[in-house]
Order: structure tokens, then sequence, then C-alpha cells
């Protein structure tokens, strides 16, 4: 899957075993050799290599194994990536400066930063990551207001709305709404209703991200 700005719901009958790996917007297209506008958002198959790679991760799966799983995965993807010339360059300085900074970032800053101009930037972005700065900007701020939720449901609004470069809370409520579905109020109920019951997530541990 690419970047995603709207919820992507899967569906199972019966048992699923999943092992799954997260990536930075801007190391995804390279690592896996697709140019970013390759991918829609939606789930598409990477090819005959990720295949037979799925193939060899299957039997620990279905034993349960999930540690070896994510080894195989992991040394896969590692030696991809040390195969790979990614990004050196200002685009990868202006995505870790957006990182850093959790998307608070004006696009005038992305450019002082990394000394295109603002057409080049925007250009070089677009081929890289899939997306403008801007849009890119939007998703980090949002993945940080729902991992905060996540981690502390109970959070004042107003406050994360301020932290993180908000308007005001109803600009928060816009934004979260319009990639999650739901306003932070109703996010943050549903996630202390299913901590409540003992359920953890994938974000509770930290996991490698190439």
């Amino acid at each position: 899957m690419g970047l995603l700005d709207r919820p992507l719901r899967l569906y199972e009958d019966g048992l699923m075993h999943t092992v799954a790996a997260r990536f930075y917007a801007w190391g995804f297209a390279p690592l896996l050799g697709f140019t970013a506008g390759e991918l829609p958002q939606a789930i598409r198959s990477l090819g005959l290599t990720l295949d037979e790679l799925a193939l060899r991760l299957e039997p620990h799966l279905k034993r349960a194994h999930a540690d070896t799983a994510f080894e195989a995965l992991h040394a896969f993807l590692l030696e991809r990536a040390l195969s790979l010339s990614l990004e050196p360059g200002q685009i990868l300085a202006a995505s870790r400066l957006l990182q850093a900074r959790g998307g608070s970032v004006k696009v005038e800053e992305l450019v002082q930063a990394c000394g295109l101009s603002r057409r080049q930037l925007e250009r070089r972005f677009g081929q890289t990551v899939g997306v403008s700065p801007k849009a890119l900007a939007r998703k980090m701020r949002f993945q940080a207001v729902r991992d905060r939720l996540w981690q502390a449901p109970d959070a004042d609004l107003s406050g994360l709305a301020y932290e993180l470069g908000y308007t005001d809370q109803a600009h928060l409520n816009r934004e979260f709404k319009a990639f999650s579905h739901k306003t932070p109020g109703q996010f943050a109920a549903e996630m202390a209703s299913l901590r409540g019951l003992g359920v953890a997530f994938i974000q509770d541990q930290p996991s490698f991200r190439p």
C-alpha cells in the first residue's frame, strides 16, 4: 500500500496470521522498485520477487512463529536497501525535516532547507513520495494526533491542537475526520474501550522502519 488518506479495512474469515513492515513515505516506492505515482491508495501485488518472499514466510506464520517470519522479512528488506541507491539529497533532507517537526513546517522553510525552488521541490517530492510536501505534512500531523490518542485517549484536544500546529481545535477536528472518518472524540472513545478490553496495538512497540 502507498500513502493513504482514508481508512482501509481488511476482513477475513477465520484465523489470520500476518507479518508486516512500515516504511517512511520517501523510502517505500524506491525500495520496492516503483515510482511513487504507481502506488494507488489500495492493495496491489508487488511482483514475483515479493510473491516468492511471501511463500517463504507462510510456513513460519502457519506455525505461529512470528519472530522468525519477521527476521526473514527484515533480512530481505535490509539486503534490498543495501543494494539500492535511494534518494540521498534534497528530498531526503526535506522529508526528515518534516518528520522531525511532525509535519509542522511551512513549504518556504523546506525550500530554504533543501536549496531547491518551490516548483523543483514539489515536482521531485511527488516523484519520490507520491504526494506534495503539504499533503505529507497533513498526514504526519494526523498521525501524531492519532498516535497520541492511542496512547492517551483522555488527552486534551485543544492542547493537542496547539501543540501539533493546528489553527484551533475545530481545525484539528476537520483534518482528523477527513483522514479517519471519525471525530477525534469518537476515535478516543473507541481506543479507550479497546484498551479496557486489553487490546494491544502494533504502534505500542518500536518497529523496524527502513
